[in-house]
C-alpha cells in the first residue's frame, strides 16, 4: 500500500537530505518537505527530484492557511493538516527531520496488514545513543533506547540509570507520545502525535503498532543538545519536573554526567537495556545514500 511523508524542515541541509534519501529509500511515494525557511538552499537542491514535493512556506503560503503561527509545532499542524485533506495517499507519515521511520519488512507490506477501521497507527520513539566510535554520519548512531515501562523494579532503574532514575524513570528525554500514520480519506483531524482529542471518543486512543518504529535522534549530538538545553527547559521538558528541577541547579559538570549516563551507548547499559526488550540496532548509512541520490557533495 502506498505512504507519503509530511515534514516541515527546520534544520541543516545535510539533515534534511539525510531525512529525504532514507524515507525516499524506504519506498515513500512522496515526501512533502515544507521547508519552514522558505529562502532554505536545501529547495533549490531537490527540484525536481523525484518523488519530492518541496513547499516553501513564504508569506503567501502563510495567508492563504489564516496566518503563520509563532511556534514551530502549530506550524507543522497547519501544514499536516491541508496535505491530509488533499487524500494524496493511502497512508501519511508525519515525521520531525530527525525522526527516522523503520520497520520489520518493507513499510508497504506491513501497511497491507493494518486494521483500517481505525484511521491511523501509532508509531514508538526509539532514542539514538550517543557513541564516540562511530564516524559522522549526519545523524549519527547504530544503538536506539524504547522507552522504559512504568514499574520497573527500583534496583533495574539503579543499574540503567543510576543516581537520575528519579530524573529520567522512563528514559526518554524527547517525547513520549511517538508519532503517526493517517489512513487517507477519513473524518479526522491529524495531529503531530495523534488525532485531536476531539474524535478520540470516535477513534480510541490505539497502542503502539509492533512493526513498525520511530528512531529519534533527539540529544545523540551533545553540542545540539545542550545549546537547545533552554528552549527545551522551558518546553517540552517542562513536564517532568524533576528533571527541570535538577537541569535549573545543575553544574556543567552535573550535566555532562547526566548526559554520560542517560544518553550514551555504554555498553553494559546497553546489554541491561536489551534484555528487557528496549534496544534497536541499526546502520543508517546516510551519507552513503545521499550520495547514491544526489551526488557526491561538492568541495
Amino acid at each position: 500500500m502506498e505512504w507519503g511523508v509530511c515534514t516541515t524542515a527546520k534544520a541543516t541541509v545535510e539533515q534534511t537530505l539525510a531525512f529525504v534519501a532514507w524515507h525516499l529509500d524506504l519506498g515513500a511515494s512522496r515526501i512533502w518537505l515544507h521547508l519552514d525557511d522558505p529562502e532554505d538552499p536545501v529547495g533549490d537542491l531537490l527540484i525536481g527530484a523525484e518523488g519530492v514535493t518541496v513547499i516553501h512556506c513564504d508569506a503567501a503560503w502563510w495567508e492563504a492557511l489564516g496566518g503563520r503561527p509563532d511556534h514551530h509545532s502549530p506550524r507543522q499542524g497547519l501544514n499536516l493538516r491541508r496535505l491530509y485533506a488533499e487524500n494524496r495517499v493511502p497512508w501519511l507519515f508525519h515525521l520531525d527531520v530527525d525522526e527516522f521511520l523503520t520497520g520489520d519488512a518493507p513499510i508497504d507490506e506491513l501497511l497491507d496488514t493494518v486494521r483500517t477501521d481505525v484511521p491511523y497507527i501509532r508509531l514508538a520513539p526509539f532514542e539514538a545513543l550517543f557513541d564516540s566510535s562511530l564516524e559522522d554520519d549526519i545523524f549519527t548512531a547504530t544503538v536506539f533506547r524504547a522507552e522504559v515501562p512504568r514499574n520497573m523494579p527500583r534496583p533495574w532503574l539503579r543499574r540503567m540509570f543510576g543516581a537520575y532514575r528519579d530524573v529520567l524513570p522512563r528514559g526518554l528525554l524527547g517525547h513520549r507520545a511517538g508519532k503517526c500514520a493517517f489512513l487517507g480519506g477519513k473524518d479526522v483531524r491529524p495531529g503531530i502525535h495523534g488525532p485531536s482529542r476531539s474524535i478520540r471518543t470516535d477513534f480510541p486512543w490505539q497502542p503502539f503498532n509492533e512493526d513498525m518504529r520511530i528512531l529519534h535522534f533527539h540529544a545523540n549530538d551533545k553540542t545540539d543538545w545542550l545549546a537547545k538545553l533552554p528552549r527545551r527547559v522551558a518546553g517540552g521538558y517542562s513536564t517532568n519536573h524533576p528533571l527541570v528541577e535538577f537541569l535549573g541547579t545543575a553544574s556543567e559538570i552535573d550535566i555532562q554526567r547526566f548526559y554520560y549516563q542517560t544518553q550514551t551507548a555504554v555498553p553494559e547499559k546497553v546489554a541491561i537495556a536489551r534484555d528487557q526488550g528496549l534496544i534497536h540496532e541499526q546502520r543508517l548509512e546516510l551519507r552513503r545514500r545521499i550520495e547514491a541520490r544526489f551526488g557526491a557533495p561538492e568541495d
